[in-house]
């Protein structure tokens, strides 16, 4: 039960995620700073797995991950989906988190689709991979803005979420929404506060936080809004410069 959005810039990327999850799940831990191998990753934590749904790191990388309830949960599945996020943030690129996701033992994961931003990499177009384990086998694609899981009434809250998100693009004159119109898209209780809206309200579960990702040519900020996108709450904001990778001529 998660909504994902994102827009290119000149200089890198923009994602939103809301994260819904059940009212009586343990509340997130807002974004803290990981180092490993000389990368700075920052990402909030889950405390009831010690995992996470969303990275970026100091390299440009970013990584989200959506629960794919439609798929076959694996008799063996017995890790964390939030504990792979944690140890992929910390890779340099799209081509080394391909290489670490290759040596997975899929069994081990309930079913998950990952998405991964990468801003040496992305295109000029809105198409970004992904990867979806469905609990029998692994397919890579791409997908394009916005991207949603739930695990009640699928079909009607995608097609509710994506007829919402294209009438926010009638009036833009680019080829994608500005940011401030993917934070009201995020906030907002079309066509009601209910569980079709992208601020999702149920009785036994709601939209429990916004994370933002900016990623330009210079830095790599992470904005935390806990709690539903519709309420006031206090920012929690990281930022960490960017490392740019340099080709070396020979």
């Amino acid at each position: 039960m998660c909504t994902l959005t994102w827009r290119m810039t000149s200089s890198g990327y923009q994602v939103l995620f809301n994260r819904d999850e059940q009212k009586t799940r343990t509340i997130a831990e807002p974004p803290r700073a990981f180092t490993q191998y000389a990368t700075t990753a920052l990402m909030p934590i889950d405390p009831d797995g010690q995992g996470t749904w969303i990275a970026c790191n100091d390299q440009g990388l970013s990584l989200c991950l959506l629960n794919f309830y439609q798929g076959q949960t694996p008799a063996s599945a017995n890790q964390s989906r939030g504990q792979l996020i944690r140890q992929l943030a910390f890779c340099h690129d799209y081509q080394q988190v391909i290489r670490q996701i290759e040596k997975l033992h899929w069994c081990d994961f309930p079913p998950f689709t990952l998405l991964i931003f990468d801003a040496q990499l992305l295109p000029q177009h809105s198409m970004i991979p992904a990867i979806i384990w469905d609990g029998i086998e692994v397919t890579h694609t791409h997908k394009q803005s916005p991207v949603t899981s739930s695990a009640l009434e699928l079909d009607q809250v995608q097609a509710a979420r994506e007829q919402h998100f294209k009438q926010q693009m009638i009036n833009t004159p680019s080829t994608q929404p500005s940011l401030c119109q993917l934070l009201t898209y995020h906030m907002s209780h079309q066509p009601n506060a209910g569980s079709h809206s992208v601020c999702m309200h149920r009785d036994d579960a709601e939209t429990v936080s916004l994370t933002m990702i900016r990623v330009d040519a210079n830095q790599v900020t992470m904005d935390y809004h806990p709690g539903s996108p519709c309420q006031p709450q206090t920012l929690h904001s990281l930022t960490e410069a960017r490392i740019i990778k340099m080709e070396i001529e020979p």
